[in-house]
């Protein structure tokens, strides 16, 4: 994979991206987000207590606006990959490398519009001093694997499925599934609502606490998912687009990829798993009162 080839690709995927109103109502959706979570925050609430709802309601909506935006683009892609390929001369995996890269950073910029908007209203509104900034983009980045997380999922199976209505019916089927409480309270692991995120709590003197322990490598276990999610789909795709006649010549790469999120993913979830079950479970409320 030829990287200035590929980087060719993804300022062409940015420029396409950034002329599409879809994206920039994407953009004006996560604003609106920031500025109405902020606005309803009740006077005798913290900058922290702000956050982590910001984070929680990201995490929730995040996903149906992905699939809004990104799978689009791989169905069109289904169409057009034979005239990328012929036009630029470069193998398939190159240019859905470079596709997914240009969604990528157009979509951590709506995560960074959202969070720095949230600043700077908080900070005008008095939540926020200029003390407590830093501290707020730092706790602010949990942001960025969710983001990975989701992203991954919905490019997976816009990949794959490379059908916009199938992919809004089934990522619609689990987001109603949440809605209606289905896969609450108990989230599954490779879920953005996960209970470790649902109860957050941090602590302005502690910061994160005894949580880290938990929650740094359920982190882990959302990114390097993300990474098996898509590097798998390039290669599924892969299997049916070499006989329509599309060239990939990346397959040892792409399987090292493979190879180093899987080893993330396990290490992540085998670490995930022993910090919760050595995390300390109080007590039911009546055993404390009878106690």
């Amino acid at each position: 994979m030829n990287v200035i080839s590929l980087l060719v690709v993804v300022r062409t995927q940015l420029r396409i991206l950034l002329r599409q109103r879809s994206y920039w109502l994407y953009m004006a959706l996560l604003a609106f987000l920031a500025f109405y979570i902020v606005s309803t925050a009740s006077w005798g609430a913290t900058w922290l207590n702000i956050l982590v709802r910001l984070i929680n309601n990201v995490a929730f909506v995040l996903m149906p606006l992905l699939v809004w935006l990104i799978s689009p683009v791989f169905a069109r892609q289904r169409r057009t990959a034979f005239d990328w390929v012929w036009t630029t001369g470069l193998d398939t995996s190159t240019v859905v490398g470079g596709h997914l890269i240009g969604l990528a950073v157009g979509c951590a910029l709506g995560s960074i519009t959202c969070v720095t908007l949230a600043c700077a209203i908080m900070f005008s509104r008095g939540f926020l001093t200029s003390a407590h900034i830093f501290d707020f983009f730092k706790y602010a980045s949990i942001l960025i694997p969710v983001t990975c997380l989701e992203f991954g999922i919905v490019a997976a199976l816009s990949l794959i499925l490379r059908q916009t209505l199938v992919v809004v019916t089934v990522i619609g089927a689990v987001y109603m599934a949440l809605v209606l409480g289905v896969l609450m309270p108990y989230a599954s692991l490779l879920t953005p609502l996960n209970y470790t995120l649902l109860t957050l709590q941090i602590d302005p003197v502690a910061g994160l606490g005894a949580e880290r322990a938990i929650l740094e490598p359920l982190l882990w276990v959302y990114v390097s998912s993300a990474g098996t999610f898509v590097v798998l789909a390039i290669l599924i795709i892969g299997l049916t687009d070499v006989r329509q006649g599309l060239r990939y010549h990346s397959k040892l790469g792409l399987g090292l990829l493979l190879v180093m999120s899987l080893s993330i993913m396990s290490w992540a979830g085998f670490a995930y798993q022993a910090a919760v079950n050595r995390a300390v479970v109080p007590p039911p409320v009546i055993e404390q009162i009878d106690s």
